[in-house]
Formats: C-alpha cells, sequence, structure tokens
C-alpha cells in the first residue's frame, strides 16, 4: 500500500467499505432463498436480464454464492484491518468474482456492479502507485 500520512485511515475506511459490501451480498443469499420479508426486488429465476432461466434451484445455488462472497468480502475487510500482506489480492479476486455475480443478475445488482468496478479499479490504482513509489 501507499506510503501517506494517513494511509492507517484510509486502509480503515477501505476495510469499513469493504464490509458493508460484504454485508449487503447477504441480501443477495437472502432474496435467492426467498427469506426478505417483504423482498425489495422481484423474484426471477433468471439470469442476463431474462434470457437464461436457471430455475429456482439455479437461483438457491446463486444465493449460496452470494453469501460465500459475502463472506470473503468480511474476511478480507478484516484482514485490511489486521494489515496482512495478500489482503489487496484477496479483495481484487472477491471483488471480481462479485462484479460477474452483479452481471449475471442485472439490473437488479446493477450497484453492486458498479461498486464492484470502483473496488476493483481503487485495488488496481494503488498497487501501481506503489510499484511507481518502490521504483
Amino acid at each position: 500500500m501507499l506510503n501517506t500520512p494517513h494511509k492507517d485511515l484510509v486502509r480503515a475506511t477501505f476495510a469499513l467499505f469493504l464490509l458493508a459490501h460484504g454485508i449487503a451480498h447477504f441480501v443477495g443469499f437472502g432474496h435467492a432463498w426467498r427469506l426478505l420479508t417483504p423482498d425489495p426486488y422481484v423474484y426471477r429465476t433468471t439470469l442476463f436480464g431474462s434470457h437464461l432461466d436457471v430455475g429456482d434451484i439455479g437461483m438457491r445455488t446463486l444465493g449460496v454464492v452470494w453469501i460465500i462472497l459475502g463472506l470473503g468480502f468480511v474476511g478480507v475487510s478484516a484482514a485490511a484491518l489486521l494489515k496482512t500482506p495478500w489482503w489487496m489480492g484477496a479483495a481484487g479476486a472477491v471483488a471480481t468474482a462479485s462484479f460477474v455475480m452483479c452481471a449475471l443478475q442485472r439490473p437488479d445488482a446493477s450497484v453492486g456492479l458498479a461498486l464492484n468496478a470502483i473496488i476493483i479499479v481503487a485495488l488496481l490504482a494503488v498497487a501501481r502507485l506503489s510499484q511507481l513509489a518502490a521504483s
């Protein structure tokens, strides 16, 4: 990570953002398993808008993926706060998988798609700036 006077504050703020994003993934699980009352989204069994019907079992399977990704974001948030050397790579991997999930479930997950893009770009920018500062 960059060596700035406020790097701990920036890391902690980013970690809280990752935590909040991870918690938001639990909504995807609750929606897929029809646990939300009231559910803010119309229940669908289709992906890519409405081009691919995966049925109820397919949606429940994706719901499990949502919760795994949510737990992944919670984990990388903790890793960032603990200053582990691998947290940025893990955050990039989880955000990329989440980006794919959001793309599958557009338009309902469009906000998540944008947030994942922001996370990925921020991680890439910090990694590149760190490389430049080291050389």
